[in-house]
């Protein structure tokens, strides 16, 4: 909504012309989306978050408010802890980025419990959208 995508009409959400434009490549993306709308157009604020969490409960591994907004759901909760990346010892990681997504490569961190990365590149400085400074 903040950038022009999608439209608001108090009882549904619609995606904008140029929400339609964005969604560049094949006919079945922007049908994936409408098919969202329609599905998910009554949910807001928790009710929206809750149901995020449930469909993609890697999202809820480091939320603060899951366990309030999941009370009663005992097998959503039990399937975002089978996700959650296991506690480790402290060490010292290396990873790359060529050929990964800005995405990829902090879903790759998150994942194996990375909490704190440090750029030793000399020149930290690059073409690659997201891996500049």
């Amino acid at each position: 909504m903040e950038r022009g995508l999608l439209a608001d009409n108090e009882q549904l959400w619609e995606l904008t012309s140029q929400g339609k434009g964005a969604l560049k490549g094949p006919r079945s993306t922007t049908s994936s989306a409408s098919t969202f709308v329609r599905e998910h157009r009554e949910l807001r604020g928790d009710a929206l978050v809750a149901e995020t969490y449930r469909r993609f409960p890697y999202y809820a591994t480091k939320s603060t408010i899951v366990k309030s907004l999941l009370h009663g759901d005992k097998a959503a909760l039990a399937k975002i802890e089978s996700v959650r990346p296991l506690p480790r010892e402290a060490g010292i990681a290396t990873i790359g980025y060529e050929g990964l997504a800005l995405e990829r490569y902090l879903n790759l961190l998150i994942s194996n419990g990375v909490t704190v990365l440090c750029d030793v590149r000399r020149n930290a400085i690059s073409r690659k959208y997201g891996f500049s400074k």
